[in-house]
């Protein structure tokens, strides 16, 4: 049994009622959670498509994130003229709903969202939601691949910790109301951690104790929330185990990228890539896609195998603009 709930990420309004997923991550009865990608900036190339869902948080109860990738393409059209008569008032004639513009841009879309659900190892389904999205050779040889990568794949423990977690109050949005900055705040941050060069997790505070009475390797965290949010426990825990932690509040707290890379060097996080990229890294799998064409360059914490590379600590190669580029890693 799944539910479609937890959007604190992108749906942070109270009015939609998608932020009690504690209660719901507590629950025996439900096995998954899904939700779409992020359709923030219109599904945009070069952006961050991030999950709507505290996925970690997901996964530390035992359940499955189980991702929707509606990803639009060349071929995509307005659910009005896809199925006539389904859009009478023109409603879904939105600019989200139109895909890139070519098939090779296409397959960087495609690309892209498998990129960020195998290295974060969790469930993904293709969803042609008005139909013909993918009614190419080309564009089903590649969800035909994405296939057989999951079903190939060896689940073993990451060659390279996450070091970063965030950690969001779904509380939020009932403190202050859907117009407060501080209410959207994770979406914002999402899409700067996303080109950091740097892997993250986002779990949701009320798991704070679980986390951390477990073994971790975090070495950085950042809280969704306001100052006078913070409980003892968290400030405790973070000043005895030597943890920087930043606050991400949208109002005042609104550190960019230079800022934020800023805060990782100074809290001993390993960033991988110094170019703002989308970068994703986990699971046996390292992903750029490409928001300018250029030479980008990965560091790695130590040599590991890299497909079609060779043993590198470091790698360099040339993408062109909203390219996707996803590299296999062994020991």
């Amino acid at each position: 049994v799944g539910t479609f709930y937890g959007y604190l990420l992108e749906v942070a309004s109270p009015l939609w009622g998608t932020h009690k997923i504690s209660k719901l991550l507590n629950s025996e009865n439900i096995d998954f959670f899904s939700s779409p990608n992020s359709y923030n900036g219109t599904r945009s190339l070069g952006t961050e498509w991030g999950d709507m869902m505290p996925c970690e948080s997901i996964k530390l109860h035992g359940k499955l994130p189980f991702i929707e990738c509606d990803i639009r393409t060349h071929l995509t059209k307005y659910p009005g003229d896809s199925r006539k008569g389904c859009d009478v008032n023109g409603i879904y004639r939105v600019p989200v709903f139109k895909g890139p513009e070519t098939e090779s841009l296409s397959i960087a879309a495609i690309n892209k969202s498998f990129a960020r659900q195998i290295t974060h190892n969790n469930g993904i389904w293709w969803f042609d939601m008005f139909g013909h999205w993918y009614a190419s050779d080309a564009l089903m040889k590649v969800i035909k691949n994405t296939v057989e990568e999951y079903e190939n794949i060896k689940i073993a423990s990451d060659l390279f910790n996450t070091e970063v977690a965030v950690f969001l109050d779904e509380n939020l949005s009932c403190c202050y109301g859907n117009q407060n900055p501080i209410v959207g705040a994770g979406y914002r941050l999402r899409e700067i951690l996303a080109k950091s060069g740097v892997p993250f997790d986002i779990f949701v505070t009320s798991d704070f104790k679980t986390l951390t009475v477990k073994k971790n390797n975090y070495k950085a965290f950042i809280f969704v929330t306001s100052e006078n949010e913070l409980s003892a426990q968290e400030l405790n825990y973070c000043h005895n185990n030597d943890i920087k932690y930043i606050l991400f509040n949208g109002i005042n707290n609104k550190p960019d990228y230079k800022e934020i890379k800023s805060f990782f060097f100074n809290s001993g996080v390993h960033v991988y890539l110094d170019t703002e990229d989308v970068f994703y890294i986990g699971n046996g799998f390292l992903s750029v896609h490409s928001s300018e064409s250029g030479l980008k360059k990965v560091k790695l914490p130590y040599k590991a195998n890299i497909s079609e590379i060779g043993e590198r600590s470091e790698f360099s190669f040339y993408m062109e603009k909203h390219e996707t580029k996803i590299f296999k890693i062994e020991r």
